[in-house]
């Protein structure tokens, strides 16, 4: 029982040195930064569907503009994929 009574009171020595340590302030800092990084995943979202709406109506355009048919499309993209990724 003596051990257990030890225990009991390490751990609540513990969590009492813990809860000196934890201010409000460091909860404030920490969500100011959380948030900001919830900021910056939202834009680098809405940025990722932006440009691919841009690439998808500059191949709607290109194909449109050449006469392609949707086969011969897909084959440009191929080239066009290959010559981004190989230079």
């Amino acid at each position: 029982l003596e051990k257990i009574k030890s225990s009991g009171k390490n751990a609540a020595d513990g969590m009492d040195e813990l809860g000196r340590k934890i201010t409000a302030g460091n909860f404030m800092h920490a969500a100011e930064i959380l948030s900001g990084v919830s900021d910056k995943v939202t834009e680098l979202g809405k940025s990722a569907i932006e440009s691919a709406t841009q690439m998808a109506d500059s191949q709607q355009d290109i194909q449109a503009n050449l006469g392609l048919t949707g086969k011969e499309a897909e084959k440009l993209q191929g080239v066009v994929k290959n010559v981004f990724e190989n230079g």
